[in-house]
């Protein structure tokens, strides 16, 4: 397995302008790859993720993906968060590790049962009714492949793969910048940290000219002979 500070300097040394970790839990690294490849930005899921929604005009999500993207808010609960959005993942236990074990179990191996797309559809519509949620980020990248908008016609899913593919390919393209889509708090730190930067010194190169040397003339005197 590769880690995260060997494919990052892979990454670099091939030119690549921008990383992009196309896993909504592979994201508890980021903090790792924006150490180590520090001039090679990455495109962060949740800053993709919420600029959707906030442009839908939704500001309470629901979140639903692995236990750990669920209860570890470092991996995306808390970059969503820092974008002004309230994320809540299922309220019971017994909720999130159904969700858990339906990924590992089930969806990893290629396997969809219709009880699992009818559990997970049921548990979106209570998130709505019960945590009044507008919408229910799918923050795992096999999620989509079970439930649809059409099991759950009447509640936002937001497909968090399809978004951050979409944008990864409009950073690629140039018509969108990454920056643009950092949140705010993010920016102003950014914006610090150049001004704090020491500035790279001058080198300043003087040619000095010699001034030329004056050369001395030695006179000698003969003294005129004494009249005798």
């Amino acid at each position: 397995m590769v880690s995260h500070r060997t494919g990052c300097a892979q990454l670099q040394n091939g030119g690549a302008e921008f990383i992009v970790l196309c896993s909504n839990t592979a994201h508890i690294g980021s903090d790792v790859i924006g150490r180590v490849a520090s001039t090679t930005p990455l495109l962060h899921m949740a800053d993709c993720v919420a600029q959707s929604i906030k442009r839908s005009g939704y500001v309470k999500c629901g979140f639903i993906g692995t236990r750990f993207a669920m209860e570890n808010p470092d991996i995306q609960l808390a970059r969503l968060a820092m974008h002004g959005l309230e994320c809540v993942v299922p309220a019971q236990k017994a909720d999130r590790d159904r969700v858990w074990s339906i990924i590992e179990n089930e969806l990893s191996l290629n396997s969809f049962l219709a009880e699992s797309r009818q559990f997970l559809a049921g548990l979106c519509q209570r998130m709505a009714t019960e945590q009044k949620v507008q919408c229910i980020i799918l923050g795992c990248t096999e999620i989509p492949l079970l439930v649809t908008p059409k099991d759950v016609p009447n509640i936002p899913l937001i497909d968090t793969t399809r978004i951050h593919a979409t944008i990864a390919a409009d950073v690629a393209l140039g018509i969108t910048e990454i920056d643009s889509l950092l949140p705010a708090c993010l920016v102003v730190e950014k914006v610090e940290k150049k001004k704090k930067k020491p500035a790279t010194p001058t080198t300043t190169t003087t040619t000095t000219t010699a001034a030329p040397t004056a050369t001395a003339t030695a006179t000698t005197a003969t003294a005129a002979p004494a009249k005798q």
